[in-house]
């Protein structure tokens, strides 16, 4: 069995463990998820935009764009059936798919993908993986692609399975696609970190 069939496999599990719950999404509360929407969200201007939401579990960032009034043209993916079957529920203003976001067609080319927490699972070579990610969401977007990452703890352990990134390592590599970087840290106080890569023609 694979990566992603593994990763369907325990978010169902999860989904059915935790309903509608971030706990099912590996994050520790709501407020800790609406902190790092809200980095996301003052990355770049989304009004209007079409967005990509790579990982999007249950949809909780099209509630967060709408709640802040967001007008955005949203499309939801994720592998989790269950979590889909739950946005749908929660949301049935939002468009949600089932999907593998490394290789799934998609109806509309997206002006921005963003991926929040969609990165975090840990998989073998999860650090090629990581590349292979930025570099699809990279393809993908029109405009620009925002994302945050679990920062590498610097003293404490981290949880196993959970990938844990060093932000120099990151950069550099983002750098390869384009000099267009900015990096938001503050909002948890260094365990985190949002990125946001955007192309020439969105300055």
């Amino acid at each position: 069995m694979g990566f992603v069939d593994r990763l369907a496999r325990t978010s169902d599990r999860f989904a059915d463990k935790y309903p509608f719950d971030v706990a099912a999404v590996r994050w520790q509360s709501t407020e800790r998820q609406t902190l790092r929407f809200g980095a996301l969200a003052k990355l770049c201007y989304w009004q209007g935009e079409s967005v990509l939401d790579a990982g999007c579990g249950f949809g909780d960032f099209f509630h967060y764009c709408r709640f802040h009034d967001l007008d955005i043209n949203y499309l939801g993916i994720d592998v989790s059936q269950q979590m889909i079957t739950q946005a749908k529920t929660a949301y049935p203003g939002g468009r949600f798919i089932v999907g593998n976001f490394m290789t799934a067609t998609l109806p509309f080319q997206p002006d921005y993908v963003v991926c929040s927490g969609g990165l975090n699972v840990l998989s073998h070579n999860h650090d090629q993986f990581i590349e292979a990610a930025i570099t699809r969401f990279w393809q993908l977007a029109t405009k620009g692609v925002a994302f945050n990452l679990l920062e590498k703890p610097k003293k404490k352990r981290g949880v196993k399975d959970l990938y844990y990134a060093d932000r120099d390592t990151i950069t550099t590599f983002c750098r390869t696609l384009t000099n267009q970087i900015e990096i938001r840290d503050t909002y948890l106080h260094g365990e985190d970190f949002s990125v946001l890569l955007k192309k020439p023609d969105s300055l």
